[in-house]
């Protein structure tokens, strides 16, 4: 968990995937990183939304052995189901993939604006610009998502969605991965800006 810095309030960030074994605890462990290296206070959770699972489970294997590679160990992990009051506490719900958005939706609609896909917060920020100055993270989201027709959410998405590795090989594991960081990497920049003061005269 990233340490406050100064009186900095700490951003609260929730990763949501579907089994919370493969997606969601590898982005959290990045961008958990990628947030301490910019110096932004904030705290990475993830879980998963399927109805179908029994939570307490370890990491895929191969993610385990993929974030080892990259100096993260993840192996204490264990799944936990989405619930709205995670969704209601986090300040930001990042989905590795739109029908993890929709299902966060329907859990809780009010947080439909502080929903995005990980690729979606990266494009939208590159289309409708960084934080501005003093703009702060609920500002900064209902801009991104301001112009976001609902339809945008429904059915699967290459330019949204991270594919899931579950059942493939450690290479493509290490690709999600790869994918992953480099998301984290940008997402971490923007979240750096927020709330910054106006530059003194």
């Amino acid at each position: 968990m990233g340490a406050p810095a100064g009186d900095s309030p700490t951003v609260s960030v929730l990763i949501v995937c579907t089994a919370n074994i493969c997606r969601s605890p590898m982005a959290e462990a990045l961008l958990q990183r990628s947030l301490d290296a910019a110096d932004v206070p904030a705290s990475v959770t993830s879980a998963g939304t399927s109805t179908m699972l029994e939570w307490g489970r370890p990491p895929a294997p191969e993610a385990v052995e993929v974030m080892a590679t990259m100096g993260l160990d993840i192996a204490a992990h264990t799944s936990r189901p989405l619930t709205v009051r995670q969704i209601a506490a986090a300040d930001l719900v990042i989905g590795m993939a739109r029908e993890h958005l929709r299902d966060a939706a329907l859990m809780a609609p009010y947080a439909l604006p502080r929903l995005v896909t990980m690729k979606e917060l990266v494009r939208r920020t590159g289309a409708a610009g960084a934080p501005a100055v003093g703009e702060d993270l609920g500002a900064w989201l209902g801009r991104l998502t301001a112009d976001r027709p609902l339809d945008e959410l429904l059915g699967d998405s290459l330019a949204d969605d991270i594919a899931d590795p579950f059942g493939s090989s450690v290479a493509e594991f290490r690709r999600t991965a790869d994918e992953l960081s480099g998301l984290a990497d940008r997402v971490a920049g923007s979240l750096s800006l927020i709330g910054r003061p106006p530059p003194q005269s």
